[in-house]
């Protein structure tokens, strides 16, 4: 069954009533063919809509702890970098390797050394128990989503 919609035109340049009734037309815009879907089934087509949008939520999340723990790590490798190579410039001195002044140096740059180390593992374990989550976020999602396409086929039939 097919429903229009209409629109009246009138005659703007018509000076009474009697005039506008006998010029105004009626004619169709829109050939509109109800849809009828049962409540359920929009529910369900509904449902596996969020349900992939949260699956598209859930990988760009997963892709920015990934580069934030990448950029991170980075940045606490390019420290140990720069630590390292005061150690070894402090190596390099070998007339006051023996110097107590020196030799507290070294050892304060060694704790450093040390922190540092402390710091990228405890990041990328943090990082990982985070992302790991997430990923059981996505999975549980996934199987949440073909559970809802596959009754949402299901009422289609």
């Amino acid at each position: 069954m097919e429903m229009y919609y209409y629109h009246s035109i009138q005659n703007k340049n018509s000076k009474n009533d009697a005039d506008q009734e006998s010029t105004q037309k009626t004619i169709p815009l829109i050939s509109y063919q109800p849809y009828h879907m049962d409540p359920v089934s929009s529910l369900l087509q509904g449902n596996s809509y969020l349900l992939a949008e949260r699956i598209e939520c859930l990988k760009g999340q997963i892709r920015a702890r990934q580069d934030l723990q990448n950029s991170h790590i980075y940045d606490i490798l390019d420290k140990i970098c720069d630590v390292d190579s005061r150690i070894m410039n402090l190596d390099n001195l070998w007339g006051m390797r023996f110097d107590p002044v020196i030799s507290k140096e070294r050892q304060g740059l060694e704790s450093e050394l040390a922190g540092l180390e402390r710091e990228e593992r405890h990041l990328q374990a943090m990082s990982w128990s985070d992302i790991s989550r997430l990923y059981l976020m996505l999975k549980e999602t996934a199987l949440e989503y073909v559970a809802a396409k596959q009754q949402e086929e299901f009422t289609n039939m």
